[in-house]
């Protein structure tokens, strides 16, 4: 019950306490508000500023929450389309820990869209490595919902490089990427060029969203 959850953590950041408690709690709840898009997205953009000014960026800090809240707010700035300041949390991130397969995902995304074609080929070619290690060496241990994950995330960057490919009339290469998608889900066969070329999307995957719609 992720409205119950998010009302809860407002009753207890009403106190407005000055402590790694708290700081904490407002890096939770703007995860929870931008993951399950409860309201404004400015709302959960204040708390994760907040609980990461506060508390992140000092020492003694979790690093593990505040790693993934610094790569929501990456994300959350990318559908807010501050995309220099996505690539800014991402880029810190990645520096952070550059063997964290994700980011490079998310910054491989935001480079595409800024126009960033080296710097893009770069990342999705790290991705793909690392993504297909882990199918391969079952970094998963055997957790399904894991290794769905893996080749979701697979699929959707062959899918942007189709995009790519597309965007500078390497129909070819974009045929071959497109393939390789369909290996790992055969609804990809429904994605052509027009699909993907299309100006009124954001991302070049809206069309690929509408399927589960």
């Amino acid at each position: 019950n992720y409205i119950y959850a998010e009302k809860l953590y407002t009753l207890l950041l009403n106190e407005k306490k000055e402590d790694k408690f708290f700081y904490k709690g407002y890096l939770s709840r703007g995860m929870l508000r931008f993951e399950q898009n409860l309201g404004d997205y400015k709302d959960a953009k204040e708390d994760l500023n907040y609980g990461l000014k506060n508390y992140c960026f000092k020492k003694g800090a979790d690093k593990i929450q505040c790693d993934w809240a610094l790569l929501i707010r990456a994300n959350l700035n990318e559908e807010l389309n501050n995309l220099d300041e996505s690539l800014e949390d991402l880029n810190k991130v990645i520096k952070k820990d550059r063997y964290w397969d994700l980011p490079y995902q998310d910054r491989a995304r935001v480079n595409f869209k800024l126009g960033n074609d080296k710097k893009f080929l770069a990342d999705t070619k790290k991705v793909i490595k690392y993504f297909n290690e882990g199918i391969k060496y079952n970094w998963c241990d055997n957790d399904k919902n894991c290794l769905n994950e893996y080749k979701e995330a697979l699929k959707d960057t062959y899918i942007l490089k189709a995009k790519y490919f597309y965007k500078i009339d390497d129909d070819k290469k974009a045929q071959l990427y497109l393939k390789r998608a369909a290996k790992l889900n055969p609804f990809v066969n429904r994605l052509d060029k027009a699909s993907l070329m299309d100006q009124s999307s954001r991302d070049g995957l809206e069309i690929w969203k509408k399927i589960f719609q």
